[in-house]
């Protein structure tokens, strides 16, 4: 008798790293927070930087000097924060990798009842491109903050503010590197996770998925409209695939194969109860 394909059950929903997203999130916060408290330290010094007259900026010992100095030296002081944040981070892209190692298996099985064995070897290469990129994401955040500091400060100063004025409007910008650093942890594991369930799909024989948001407030209208809607993992619609987008939470639905049409090493456990 010639055995009948086996049937599909519709996939369980792929999950997202929510967990390591908070710690990567925390590790980044942990870089700010270090950061504030080499400013906090440093306040009093700038005590000596005030514009006594409009041409009181001589290259070297005016007080715009002073201000770049006391900037580079905030910012010479973070180099073991940002060491520890990026080898924290290269360990979070790992936890994020077997996060989603674990959903493609939870989803093979829950479609087929069966596990599904395959070699990848763009993992190396995606892994040590993220790490590229999140290190000089984390290398920006002092950076990035300290320019714009520096342009607040000298406007502070032109217009006559004191040294009170410039601890107050110090103090309020401390906020802007922490709000960078959560963009950053939520958009980083959103892209790595999107990217490695592409490539997962992809290598078993996945050319189509249907596409799933959170279908809250926060989603974008555009992909609200492609709720329930296919599309081919060779065609990127605008914008890109799930996850792919800027802090996009969306999540790529694999439109399976046939069981016979998988490619890779498939296993079915003697004991478990096939999905058909």
């Amino acid at each position: 008798m010639q055995r009948q394909p086996r049937q599909r059950k519709r996939p369980q929903k792929w999950l997202y790293p929510l967990s390591v997203e908070r710690e990567y999130e925390k590790l980044l916060l942990k870089l700010c927070s270090d950061m504030q408290d080499e400013i906090e330290q440093r306040l009093p010094l700038l005590r000596d930087i005030r514009q006594d007259g409009l041409d009181d900026i001589p290259a070297g010992s005016g007080w715009f000097e002073k201000l770049r100095q006391w900037l580079l030296s905030v910012a010479g002081s973070l180099t073991a924060s940002k060491e520890a944040a990026t080898t924290a981070m290269k360990l979070l892209l790992r936890q994020v990798d077997r996060f989603n190692r674990r959903q493609f298996h939870a989803v093979i099985r829950s479609v087929y009842g069966v596990e599904i064995f395959t070699h990848e070897p763009w993992l190396l290469e995606l892994l040590g491109e993220f790490e590229a990129d999140n290190i000089r994401l984390i290398q920006s955040i002092p950076a990035q903050y300290l320019e714009t500091l520096h342009g607040r400060i000298v406007a502070k100063i032109r217009n006559g503010g004191n040294h009170r004025d410039l601890v107050a409007l110090i103090r309020d910008s401390y906020h802007l590197p922490k709000s960078r650093a959560r963009l950053i942890a939520r958009d980083q594991t959103g892209k790595l996770n999107g990217q490695l369930t592409r490539y997962r799909q992809q290598q078993i024989g996945v050319d189509e998925y249907v596409w799933r948001g959170v279908l809250d407030n926060r989603e974008r209208k555009h992909h609200i409209e492609r709720e329930g809607k296919k599309f081919n993992w060779n065609s990127s619609p605008a914008g890109g695939h799930p996850g792919m987008d800027f802090q996009c939470r969306c999540y790529a639905e694999a439109v399976f194969p046939d069981l016979e049409d998988l490619k890779g090493v498939v296993y079915e456990h003697p004991l478990r109860p096939s999905a058909g």
